[in-house]
C-alpha cells in the first residue's frame, strides 16, 4: 500500500479513485438537470485522443464477463436504452433483462442518500426510455430500409455496441470529484461480510471479484480468481474459496488502482508482457530497458536504427550521478505479468533490490557491453538486441517479431536488474548471424549494427568468464581465434582501401566471412589469393605496411595453431571489429608510414 499511499498523497491524476476504472466511451450526452433534453447540444461523438472515461463500477461490473452486471451510470446501450428492442438489428435485440438490472441499481443508488442530483437527472432521462430515438433525432444514429439502426460505426463500433457517458448542464461526470467521493461512499457502504484481509492482517469487507483492465483499459484479465468451483483452483487443499483467499475490498481497490496508476506512467508492455519497474519511494528511475551513451554531450533522445520509434537513451553519468539520490533504505521493484489465456493475468517476474545495488548492476551492464559504434563509445537498449538477433530486414532497418522480442526482454530485463551471467544462447546467436554477411539485403547499414551489438555482448561474456576485456586492439594476444579475427580485419580493409569512393561492393574477406569463422586456415588461403592483385596496385608503401603487418600476426600464431582449421569463436569477431576500429581511427607513427 506505499505505493497508493504516495501517490493519493500526491493527488497523482493516474490514479483511479477507488470503485473506478475506465472505459473507452464513444458518444457524450448532455441532459439538464431535470432530465430532459437541451434545446441544443444534446449529443457528440467522441474523439478518440479523449475517449478513456473514468466511470463507477461495482464488484460484479469491474470484472464482468457473459453475465448481466450493469455499471452504475455510464454504460454500454444494451443496459441504459429502454428502447433498444425497437432499434437494434442484432440477433440479442431482447434487452429487458438488461435494461432492468441497469435501472433498478440506478434506483437503489438514488434513494441511498449518496446519490447527487446529476445522478438523478441520469435516472430521470433513462427512465423514459428513448435513448436511442433521441440520439437518432440529434444525428448521432442513422436508420437503415427496415427501420433498425444502420451499420455506420462510430469509432469502430457497431451503434448497438456504443458506451454512452454523460454530463449534466455542461457539467461532465467523468471528472466530477464530488460524483467519484459521493459513489465511494455508497459503495463502500455497501461491502459485503467483514472478515480478516490475508493482504494485510486486518478486518474489512471481503470481496471475491477483483477488478480486470490492469494493463489497458481494454484488458480482460484478472490477477485474483477463484471463482471456478468445479475445477482445481483451490480444490484438494481447501474446502472452499473463503479459505483459499480473503482480500478486502478496500486492500483489492487500492492494490489494483496502484498497480494501473504505475503501469500508465511507467510500464512497458511487449506483446503482453508488461515490465514495470519502480523505486519505493516513487522517485524516478533509469529504466533497465534503454540503450546508454558515454559522451556527456549526447542530449539523451536518439532515433533507435531508425525504427521509427524514439527511444530514451541514458548517459552514463545520469547513472553514476544520481547513486546518492536516493534514501538508504531505497529498493527498486521489478515485477513483470503476462497472459496465457484472456482470463488470467500471472507475475511472471518478481525481484527487489537495493536501489544502489541496482544502480550499480545497471552501470555495470551497460560499462561491459559497450562498444565503439561509428567512433563512439555506447552500449545497446534490449530492442536493439532483439533485433540484432533475431530480427528482420524491413528496408534499412531490423524488426524483430513480436514473439521473440517479448522473449528477449522477458529473459534480459531480470538479468540487468538483479545481475547474473548474460544468456548464452543470445550472444552465440548474435555472434551466428553477424558472420553471415551475405544473408542481409542493406549490408552497409544492418550488417555493421549486428557486429557491433555482437560485439558489445561478446565482450560481456569474456568479461564474465576472464574478468576484463577492452575495446581496444590487443596487440599482444596471441590467441588463435584473435589472431585470425585481425587478419581478416587487414585483409578486409586493404582490399577496401584500393576501392574508389563511389564503390559499393563488399571486399572478398566479407563475402568470405562465413566460411572463414567455420575454417578459418582453408579460408585465409584463399583470402591471401584474392588480395594479392589489390596490393600489386598500392604503391610499395603501402603495399610493404599491409605485408608487414600479416606477417607480423601470422608470426604471432602458438606452434600449429596456425593450420588447425577448426571453427573460431565468437572472440574473433571482437578481435576483427577492434583491428578495424584501430585502422579507422588510429593517428600514430604506422599510420603516417601507410600513407
Amino acid at each position: 500500500m506505499r505505493a497508493y499511499d504516495i501517490l493519493n498523497s500526491t493527488n497523482d491524476r493516474n490514479l483511479l479513485p477507488l470503485c473506478h476504472s475506465t472505459q473507452n466511451a464513444q458518444i457524450t450526452i448532455d441532459i439538464n438537470s431535470d432530465g430532459t433534453i437541451p434545446s441544443i447540444g444534446f449529443a457528440e461523438k467522441v474523439e478518440k485522443e479523449d475517449a478513456v472515461t473514468i466511470i463507477p463500477v461495482t464488484e460484479d461490473s469491474s470484472s464482468r464477463g457473459a453475465g448481466i452486471n450493469p455499471h452504475p451510470l455510464a454504460d454500454k446501450l444494451i443496459y441504459i436504452a429502454g428502447d433498444y428492442p425497437k432499434y437494434a438489428d442484432v440477433k440479442k435485440s431482447d434487452n429487458s433483462d438488461y435494461y432492468n438490472a441497469y435501472i433498478e441499481n440506478l434506483k437503489k443508488w438514488c434513494e441511498s442518500g449518496y446519490a447527487l442530483q446529476e445522478v438523478k437527472a441520469v435516472y430521470t432521462y433513462l427512465s423514459k426510455g428513448t435513448i436511442i430515438a433521441d440520439l437518432i433525432d440529434a444525428g448521432i444514429f442513422t436508420l437503415n430500409e427496415k427501420g433498425k439502426l444502420s451499420d455506420e460505426k462510430i469509432a469502430n463500433y457497431d451503434p448497438a455496441e456504443c458506451f454512452v457517458r454523460f454530463s449534466v448542464d455542461g457539467k461532465k461526470l467523468w471528472k466530477d470529484e464530488s460524483l467519484y467521493q459521493a459513489y465511494i461512499a455508497y459503495a463502500c457502504g455497501d461491502c459485503a461480510t467483514s472478515d480478516i484481509c490475508y493482504a494485510s492482517g486486518e478486518h474489512g469487507g471481503i470481496t471475491y471479484k477483483h477488478p480486470s483492465k490492469i494493463r489497458n483499459t481494454g484488458d480482460k484479465v484478472k490477477l485474483f480468481s477463484t471463482n471456478d468451483v468445479s475445477g482445481f483452483s483451490y480444490r484438494g487443499r481447501f474446502a472452499d474459496k473463503t479459505q483459499a483467499t480473503a482480500i478486502s475490498f478496500d486492500y483489492s481497490q487500492k492494490l489494483h488502482n496502484a498497480l494501473k496508476c504505475l503501469i500508465k506512467k511507467q510500464g512497458y508492455i511487449v506483446d503482453g508482457l508488461c515490465i514495470l519497474v519502480w523505486e519505493n519511494n516513487l522517485e524516478e528511475i533509469q529504466k533497465p530497458f534503454e540503450g546508454c551513451s558515454f559522451d556527456d554531450d549526447e542530449d539523451g533522445y536518439i532515433p533507435e536504427s531508425n525504427t521509427g520509434e524514439i527511444n530514451k537513451t541514458l548517459t552514463i553519468a545520469s547513472i553514476t550521478g544520481t547513486k546518492n539520490k536516493y534514501k538508504s533504505d531505497s529498493k527498486t521493484l521489478l515485477i513483470m505479468f503476462d497472459s496465457a489465456t484472456t482470463g488470467r493475468l500471472s507475475m511472471t517476474e518478481y525481484a527487489e533490490v537495493a536501489t544502489s545495488d541496482y544502480l550499480s548492476n545497471l552501470e555495470k551492464w551497460h560499462r561491459d557491453t559497450s562498444w565503439i559504434c561509428y567512433g563512439k563509445r555506447r552500449s545497446f537498449s534490449v530492442y536493439e538486441i532483439a533485433a540484432c538477433a533475431y530480427g528482420n530486414e524491413e528496408g534499412s532497418v531490423l524488426k524483430p517479431g513480436k514473439k521473440t522480442k517479448k522473449d528477449v526482454y522477458q529473459r534480459l530485463i531480470p538479468y540487468i536488474v538483479c545481475g547474473g551471467r548474460i544468456p548464452q544462447d543470445i550472444v552465440n546467436q548474435l555472434f551466428i548471424r553477424a558472420c553471415r554477411y551475405n544473408a542481409f539485403d542493406n549490408k552497409s547499414n544492418n550488417w555493421q549494427r549486428v557486429v557491433n551489438c555482437a560485439c558489445g555482448m561478446i565482450r560481456k561474456r569474456i568479461i564474465e568468464t576472464k574478468g576484463e576485456c577492452t575495446m581496444s586492439l590487443e596487440k599482444e594476444c596471441c590467441d588463435r581465434d584473435y589472431l585470425y579475427g585481425r587478419l581478416l580485419a587487414v585483409a578486409d580493409y586493404a582490399e577496401g582501401s584500393t576501392y574508389d569512393d563511389n564503390e559499393n561492393r563488399p571486399t572478398n574477406a566479407k563475402r568470405l566471412i562465413e566460411a572463414f569463422s567455420n575454417h578459418p586456415c582453408e579460408t585465409w588461403k584463399v583470402l591471401c589469393l584474392s588480395l594479392r592483385p589489390y596490393l600489386n596496385r598500392m604503391n610499395i608503401g603501402k603495399r610493404s605496411y599491409f605485408e608487414r603487418m600479416i606477417n607480423q600476426i601470422t608470426a604471432m600464431f602458438p606452434l600449429d595453431s596456425y593450420n588447425d582449421n577448426s571453427p573460431l569463436s565468437s572472440e574473433f569477431l571482437h578481435a576483427y571489429s577492434c583491428q578495424m576500429n584501430d585502422f579507422f581511427t588510429k593517428k600514430t607513427d604506422d599510420n603516417k608510414e601507410e600513407e
